[in-house]
């Protein structure tokens, strides 16, 4: 569309399996009455797929239409694949690819404190990955935001930076509060063309999924958002 920001968001702290068992099921989280009224990914942990397995079967029997699944960072567990031999980075990105395919999803969210084409070539080399998200973790006020909406490309697929993190009630910075997003996203180009009219925004858990209803709402009423309806569409950038 023209003349429109497009807007998607992920819910972190998916790699988690003690979350993934307990806050991430309360009313904050996936069953808050009102989700499925606006678009939101999951980060999840495509271990689940062998580990809970009924979990999963749950989660992929109540998601709506607006509700995606993303991995948890980096795949099949919490990691920075940067800092493996490439070996074993090749052994972490099959096995990844293989609980990707039975828990069905296809983008990847990456961790790492140096980001590098190294730490994300191997993964997205396996067929069962549309796109990364990548998550940086080092200077504490920037969350996991720091490369602030870059894109680029490996093995012709995208590697999203996440733009912001609705992390806290900061005004401003790279973790925000509500009020503090939609003033940052309406000082951003609007153009189709520009990879800089695109934001994937991650929503802290403890926020809870209110931030996201509550941004959503906000931008909707506002005019030119577009509310990316699946993260699996990454590849329209």
């Amino acid at each position: 569309s023209t003349g429109v920001h497009t807007v998607a968001f992920v819910m972190s702290d998916g790699d988690n399996l003690q979350i993934l068992q307990n806050d991430f099921m309360s009313s904050r989280h996936w069953s808050h009455p009102q989700r499925g009224s606006y678009p939101t990914s999951w980060s999840y942990s495509p271990a689940m797929a062998q580990l809970m397995p009924s979990m999963l079967a749950y989660v992929a029997r109540t998601a709506t239409a607006n509700d995606s699944l993303t991995t948890g960072p980096s795949g099949v567990g919490y990691a920075y694949p940067q800092l493996y031999t490439p070996t074993s980075r090749e052994i972490f990105a099959q096995a990844t690819n293989q609980l990707m395919a039975e828990a069905r999803m296809s983008v990847v969210n990456v961790i790492g404190v140096t980001p590098s084409e190294q730490s994300v070539a191997v993964i997205a080399a396996q067929p069962e990955v549309d796109g990364i998200i990548y998550f940086t973790f080092g200077v504490a006020d920037q969350g996991y935001a720091g490369l602030h909406g870059n894109v680029a490309y490996t093995n012709g697929k995208p590697v999203v930076g996440l733009r912001s993190c609705l992390w806290g009630d900061g005004k401003s910075g790279d973790k925000v509060g509500v009020e503090g997003l939609i003033r940052d996203l309406h000082a951003l180009p609007k153009d189709p063309s520009n990879p800089q009219s695109y934001s994937i925004i991650v929503n802290e858990m403890g926020n809870g999924w209110d931030s996201i209803r509550n941004a959503s709402q906000i931008l909707m009423e506002d005019g030119g958002f577009v509310r990316c309806e699946r993260v699996v569409v990454l590849r329209l950038l």
